[in-house]
């Protein structure tokens, strides 16, 4: 499974669907997708692949009221529901106010660590640019690369 996390907007649905093709085979045509950065009951399938290939924004299923066993079983349920997750971070150090946000978004972080920590692949992306912080990305051609040949 590839995780691939960032801040909201960054470019991780554009990077995602740069990768889809290298997973499921499909290397000259666009795989279907929907539900890119939308709604997580929405996700990625290819015609003949066994699992939806990319499930989007994840962390909108961590809920406030979750303990340790519900996270770890909804990160078994989404590595065996899917080959590329995408998560966009929170908080980003702020501290909410109200603590059912303060809980939410600890939840947030251990479902993320929790995915992290399973996959073989995390990509940070930032202005849609990937960073490769674990593991190694599946190789496609630069836009550049195209040119010269």
């Amino acid at each position: 499974m590839i995780l691939i996390v960032g801040p909201a907007f960054s470019g991780k649905s554009a990077y995602a669907r740069k990768l889809l093709p290298r997973l499921t085979g499909e290397q000259d045509k666009d795989v279907p997708h929907t539900g890119i950065d939308g709604d997580i009951e929405e996700s990625v399938d290819a015609p003949g692949y066994e699992r939806d290939c990319l499930l989007t924004e994840v962390q909108e299923l961590a809920g406030s009221g979750m303990d340790e066993t519900d996270i770890k079983a909804l990160a078994d349920s989404l590595c065996a529901r899917a080959e590329v997750l995408t998560a966009s971070e929170t908080g980003a150090g702020i501290v909410p106010m109200d603590a059912d946000m303060r809980r939410l978004r600890e939840n947030q972080g251990k479902l993320l660590s929790e995915l992290a920590d399973r996959a073989g692949c995390v990509v940070r992306v930032f202005y849609g640019i990937p960073e490769v912080i674990k593991g190694k990305a599946p190789e496609f051609r630069r836009r550049y690369d195209d040119a010269s040949q």
